[in-house]
């Protein structure tokens, strides 16, 4: 059977071209680090790492919910802190005019000083988080309460939603300001306090003193929800970290490159390749009379 030099040099050429693939293929895991760079190189493992990824994607944006729930929660915590320290100087100023404790003229004095403790919960209760107010509730976009703790009934601060923290779990966001201020009875008992104090009415200022010591105990178990919800921010935060080492080292399996055996096959097949042009220049050399000796 006749081989013509045309089928012998494209032979040749296929040989080199097969060897120039599979270099480049080995060099591209070498330097990647990838065995996988597209889905026909293992289909399998293909779908399993595209799967891998699309989870750490998820992680990340439930690490982003965390972090911006953190932030509201520890916000509300100050707050509330102040709050609870503004109520009980309130006290304070309520047992020391109740009765025959005070006078007339101590009580308008005192007065003042409540309102003022008014105001500053009031302000208190209309603390931004970024360009949002935090007790703003569904309509966070304007300051929920007046300086003297008056809400707009058309925008009421109530609602605010939550957030996904891990997958099917999710986590309400901060108190609104209808259940930190109005529902607690906080604006409330304090105005109680202060119409007794102006008006010089005893009975007035004895219920106020209830009426501040119950504002006081809600705001302690608004405090401990928040808490709680802190904790499992922190508990949903360690799961993640967990879940991602684990799809990491999963994806590691199928998608990463043996570096070793890599660079040992680019190795011989940079080899194998050199020999192939060796090979194929000494053929394309020989004329008929090598061919007769």
């Amino acid at each position: 059977m006749r081989i013509s030099n045309q089928i012998i040099d494209r032979r040749a050429l296929d040989a080199i071209q097969r060897s120039l693939t599979g270099i480049e293929a080995s060099h591209a895991q070498v330097a990647s680090g990838l065995r996988i760079h597209n889905p026909s190189d293992d289909p399998a493992a293909f779908v399993g790492a595209t799967s891998a990824d699309r989870q750490l994607a998820a992680l990340d944006q439930y690490r982003r919910n965390i972090a911006s729930a953190a932030v509201r929660f520890q916000a509300e915590e100050a707050v509330l802190d102040q709050v609870t320290n503004l109520l009980a100087r309130a006290r304070e100023l309520a047992v020391s005019q109740a009765a025959s404790n005070g006078s007339t003229q101590t009580r308008l004095i005192v007065k003042a000083e409540v309102d003022h403790i008014i105001a500053e919960i009031a302000s208190l209760a209309n603390t931004r988080n970024g360009a949002l107010y935090l007790f703003g509730g569904d309509f966070s976009d304007a300051a929920p309460f007046s300086a003297s703790g008056a809400v707009n009934p058309s925008r009421p601060p109530a609602g605010g939603g939550s957030v996904e923290i891990e997958e099917g779990q999710t986590v309400a966001l901060n108190h609104d300001g209808q259940r930190v201020f109005i529902d607690t009875g906080v604006f409330a008992a304090l105005q109680q306090l202060s119409t007794g104090l102006g008006t010089d009415d005893e009975p007035t200022i004895a219920l106020a003193i209830t009426s501040i010591s119950n504002a006081f105990d809600e705001i302690q178990n608004i405090l401990g929800e928040t808490g709680a919800r802190t904790r499992q921010l922190e508990t949903a935060s360690v799961n993640l970290e967990s879940l991602d080492v684990t799809l990491r080292s999963q994806r590691s399996d199928l998608a990463d490159a043996d570096i070793e055996k890599a660079i040992s096959r680019l190795a011989s097949q940079q080899a194998a390749y050199q020999a192939a042009l060796m090979t194929t220049a000494r053929m394309e050399s020989l004329n008929l009379t090598d061919y007769l000796r």
